[in-house]
């Protein structure tokens, strides 16, 4: 039960009663809905919703008008753009181009404010469509969501009480996974508004998670501003030696780089494998494992074949890890995210061959875990479902088992073989956090013992303040 109420200086959804994960929260039917399909250009565009617009009742007609619609001077102060179905076209544009599709005056202005109210509130339907939906359209944004929408269901990804603001994400995929200053960059010009969510406002980013300077371990970095412009020097602090880092001391120039080098990647769904391979290692050498751009790449490179591992280096095991201990508690929708490449917390929204199961990380207990929280969303009839245990068959008959299983040291590229029958040296593995494994190589021994060291001391902190608070009684991290 749902109830729709003032919040700011607009209109939010608010739950009257406690849900927990899974639950769902409200099932609605669109309000308007066209093809994604629709004929190029702006004219198509607004011809197409013209026609839609008058086969809705007068009473629908209404609420759509209704919705959410900035006006131009707010666009263009915010720096807008319509980018909603990719026509290259000013605001002045649409109010123009509306009038010579319209009769009267108040068609015109009717027909400009409903494309700008579908650029704002439409969403992806059944696929081939788009569609506007009276509720959803007056759910907030946030990145770290309490819920998710999916064809036209709002489930909870958290528990959510009585009272609770409900919110979902607008952003999609490695978006969400991204930094807070790409994500408030993206949601201001797609959207019109500066996110100022809980994660978006806290004093930490962990997208932005580095390799230490000082002690050169992964995931060491914790704290970096999230103030573009911030006239701070400190701005860093490491987990691992507790050293202190200003701005000058990490690789902001290369993570910049490197950050457009992968969207652009993302922006075009792929590139060669020995493009992507090589990003791979730049990022995994200069930012490290637990760095956003880490993940993105390696949830594109199991989008491609979920069975790749070749290219898939331990650091990762080590990153994830750390996320999950000291992230998760605040933010469950991550550990999704991360490890199923389950976009915000419900189906994929990747175009996939029949068949293709997308999954981010490897590891045995991660698909399983995978397959069960599949299945409570979406049934066990349902094919993606079904796609999963043909998947798990593949691994068994195939490989012997999917896990992630490369050596961690940087000179040392050859992949322990861990096929049926092969003959590579038994992995250890992490009792703390199940996913990191290591070889008995001389090069892994001191990878080992800190990474043991690490998730015992910081498998129990839940948040920043514990971090904070831990770090001050510690001086040294491995004391």
């Amino acid at each position: 039960m749902t109830e729709i109420r003032k919040e700011g200086t607009g209109r939010a959804l608010f739950a009257t009663k406690a849900y927990a994960f899974g639950d769902e929260i409200l099932a609605e039917t669109p309000l308007l809905a066209i093809p994604r399909a629709t004929p190029s250009g702006l004219p198509g565009v607004l011809e197409t919703l013209k026609t839609a617009f008058a086969e809705v009742a007068p009473e629908k007609q209404a609420i759509v008008l209704d919705l959410f619609c900035p006006t131009i001077e707010e666009l263009k102060r915010t720096g807008t753009h319509l980018t909603q179905f990719e026509i290259p076209c000013e605001y002045e544009d649409v109010a123009n181009q509306a009038k010579k599709l319209s009769c009267t005056n108040e068609e015109a202005t009717n027909l400009a404010r409903l494309f700008f109210i579908w650029k704002f509130n439409a969403t992806q339907y059944q696929g081939t469509k788009s569609a506007v939906f009276e509720v959803h359209a007056r759910i907030n944004h946030s990145c770290c969501p309490n819920a998710i929408f999916h064809a036209g269901v709002v489930r909870a990804v958290q528990q959510i009480a009585t009272g609770d603001l409900v919110t979902i994400s607008y952003l999609e995929g490695q978006d969400l996974l991204a930094s807070t200053r790409l994500r408030r960059r993206k949601l201001q010009r797609a959207y019109s508004f500066l996110c100022n969510c809980g994660r978006c406002v806290r004093a930490v980013d962990l997208s932005r998670t580095m390799l230490c300077p000082a002690c050169n371990r992964c995931t060491a970095v914790w704290g970096l501003s999230l103030e573009e412009n911030s006239s701070e020097e400190v701005v860093a602090s490491c987990i691992a030696c507790n050293t202190a880092h200003r701005k000058l001391d990490l690789p902001l120039d290369e993570e910049e780089n490197l950050e457009k080098q992968v969207q652009s990647i993302l922006l075009l769904g792929g590139s060669p494998v020995e493009k992507t391979h090589d990003l791979q290692a730049r990022v995994l050498k200069i930012l490290g494992g637990a760095h956003w751009t880490a993940a993105a790449l390696m949830e594109l490179r199991y989008r491609k074949d979920p069975m790749v591992n070749g290219f898939i280096v331990m650091q990762w095991g080590e990153a994830e890890a750390r996320w999950r201990r000291l992230a998760v508690a605040e933010i469950p929708w991550l550990y999704y995210m991360s490890i199923f490449a389950l976009g915000n917390g419900c189906k994929p929204h990747l175009q996939r061959q029949q068949g293709q199961t997308v999954f981010a990380l490897a590891g045995r207990r991660y698909w399983n875990e995978c397959y069960e929280f599949c299945r409570k969303f979406w049934g066990e009839e349902d094919q993606d479902v079904q796609n999963m245990e043909a998947m798990f068959e593949r691994c068994r008959t195939r490989r012997s088992r999917p896990d992630v299983v490369v050596c961690t040291y940087n000179k040392c590229v050859k992949a322990i073989d861990d096929r049926v029958g092969g003959a590579g040296p038994n992995l250890k593995r992490c009792a703390a956090c199940g996913l990191a494994r290591y070889c008995d190589k001389a090069c892994q021994k001191s990878d080992w013992h800190d990474h043991q060291e690490v998730c015992k001391k910081v498998g129990a902190l839940k948040d920043l303040e514990a971090v904070k608070e831990w770090l001050n009684t510690h001086p040294t991290h491995f004391g």
